[in-house]
């Protein structure tokens, strides 16, 4: 009997002990500095960009029929200027007896560089969410 109590008080201290253990983890509390963000970063009326496929066109204006005016690449994080809806119409076969006509639509955004299609980019809603996925692409 003195032999269960005995064993009954160790498995208590090991209990007692472990609990302190886990629990002591806990009891850290950790800053989050923001001195050095850049109040456009969390800015909610600003939208941000992630170019996602490897190499872009930026056109003058939305289309691809457009001029185009500069180059990007995977992994450029932009600030969305501005964005439009098109709509593109095309001819699937013009020497069809009945050609038929195919309605599509795209948005596009507005960047410093130029027009981008919302194929090409990601959108978040600050910067630091568009840097931290950016760097996962690079």
């Amino acid at each position: 009997c003195k032999m269960k109590k005995t064993s009954l008080k160790f498995v208590f201290l090991l209990l007692v002990f472990f609990t302190g253990l886990v629990f002591s983890g806990c009891k850290q509390k950790k800053s989050v500095s923001l001195k050095d963000v850049d109040s456009l970063s969390l800015s909610p009326n600003i939208q941000w960009a992630v170019v996602t496929s490897p190499y872009v066109a930026f056109r003058t204006e939305p289309g691809y029929d457009q001029l185009v005016a500069k180059h990007g690449r995977r992994g450029a994080v932009l600030e969305v200027l501005g964005k439009q809806y098109i709509r593109e119409e095309k001819i699937e076969d013009e020497n069809a007896r009945r050609p038929k006509k195919i309605v599509t639509y795209a948005t596009w955004y507005l960047f410093t560089d130029g027009w981008l299609e919302e194929t090409d980019v990601s959108i978040y809603d600050n910067r630091l969410r568009a840097q931290s996925v950016a760097s996962s692409l690079n």
